[in-house]
């Protein structure tokens, strides 16, 4: 794991063997209990590999924790990292597949600045790429930023989040529970699923209507307007870009179903506020 979703990547030339052998490095590395039941790192040196090991083509002599800690700020300072990182967080920052030429320019800063990630961002965000137009609103919500960009968005006051946690879950993004090493996916294709979507929407509708247990919307939101004053308000505020003509359709067929509550909840569950 330090090597494939950390360091590295999988495809990046090494081996089971040196897998293997970098388990065998990180031998008795553990942790403890302090005083105050706290958890800390412990190094066990009696369950310690303390023989030597090949590790990708170089022969380790001997062994000990400071062992581990050369192999360790290796990898950190390998080029593969820094290409492996700088990809990582131009996916983040920008879209789902950067530019080659964007992943380079950023991992020579990575390379340059000896890792110094505020440099690395800001590498991303003054880039061309960053304020290019084919780059504006491609990326897709993980449905924690779904959840808390509709709480944020609606102004929503939460006194108890536990149903608000029970449907992060029900949208495939449970709090803390991750079960692969690498933690959520921040991909489309991990999210765009209909069933997964289906608690996307139904969130939207309870929470515009103040149906979630612990969470209430101000009453302001739904304000005395007019319909059309109301449609451009809430446009404005939860999408300020411009909305699909299918989705004005359906904020008008919410007005006739629900009322204004509904019609929140449609924009919500909106293909335009599901983009970043």
């Amino acid at each position: 794991e330090p090597m494939e979703p950390h360091t590295l990547r999988a495809d990046r030339r090494y081996k089971q063997r040196d897998a293997t052998e970098l388990a065998r490095v990180l031998t008795g590395w553990s942790v403890g209990r302090t005083e105050n039941n706290g958890i800390e790192f412990e190094f066990r040196e009696e369950v310690h590999d303390d023989n030597n090991k090949r590790l990708f083509g170089a022969t380790l002599r001997g062994g000990g924790m400071n062992q581990g800690v050369a192999v360790i700020r290796g990898l950190a300072d390998h080029k593969y990292t820094a290409d492996f990182i700088s990809y990582k967080l131009c996916r983040y920052l920008i879209r789902d597949e950067p530019s080659e030429a964007l992943v380079e320019d950023v991992a020579r800063v990575f390379r340059r600045t000896n890792g110094d990630l505020p440099k690395v961002y800001e590498a991303i965000i003054f880039s061309d790429d960053f304020l290019f137009r084919q780059n504006h609103r491609v990326k897709f919500k993980t449905p924690f930023e779904f959840t808390v960009s509709a709480l944020r968005a609606t102004g929503a006051l939460m006194q108890n989040g536990d149903a608000t946690h029970y449907m992060l879950g029900r949208m495939g993004q449970p709090t803390y529970r991750c079960v692969d090493p690498t933690g959520y996916y921040d991909q489309a294709e991990a999210w765009l699923d209909p069933g997964v979507l289906l608690h996307r929407w139904g969130f939207a509708l309870s929470l515009a209507n103040n149906d979630v247990k612990g969470l209430r919307v101000p009453d302001h939101l739904q304000a005395n307007l007019s319909r059309s004053q109301l449609k451009i308000r809430l446009i404005q505020k939860l999408v300020p870009n411009e909305v699909d003509p299918q989705t004005r359709e359906e904020i008008d067929a919410a007005f006739e179903r629900g009322g204004a509550a509904t019609a929140w909840g449609v924009v919500l569950g909106s293909p335009e506020f599901q983009q970043q």
